[in-house]
Order: structure tokens, then C-alpha cells, then sequence
């Protein structure tokens, strides 16, 4: 009998990527010479109203400090 993965777990992997992605776009975005601190925050943002929910974004800075763990 094989045993399909519950929805939860794709959602985990899922959030998972997407919090990768969100690491990769936050280290690119502070890498670029020539932006304010301002405009670097703006351009972050902007990602994080593009790729999450409101309920996610609220998540994001607790769960960038576990992923760094």
C-alpha cells in the first residue's frame, strides 16, 4: 500500500522553496551597489507583496531566522 503525501507536506515543501527564493531575491536585492537602504527596502517589499499573503508576510522575518538556523 503506498501512501499518498497529505497536502500538508506539499504545502511545507512548497513554503519552503518560496522562503529559499525569498532568501536568494533579499541577498541579491542588499548585494546592489548604488541603491539607498531605502530603495533596497522598497524593492524587498514589493517581492514579499508579490509572492506571499498577508498572513505569510507576517511570518517571514520567523521563519528566515529558522531557516538560517
Amino acid at each position: 500500500l503506498v501512501r499518498s503525501r497529505g497536502l500538508g507536506d506539499v504545502y511545507k515543501r512548497q513554503w519552503q522553496k518560496r522562503l529559499l527564493a525569498y532568501d536568494r531575491e533579499v541577498k541579491t536585492v542588499n548585494s546592489i551597489e548604488g541603491l539607498t537602504e531605502q530603495d533596497k527596502q522598497a524593492r524587498i517589499k514589493t517581492y514579499q507583496e508579490s509572492n506571499f499573503n498577508e498572513k505569510e508576510q507576517l511570518r517571514l522575518e520567523t521563519a528566515m531566522s529558522l531557516l538560517q538556523e
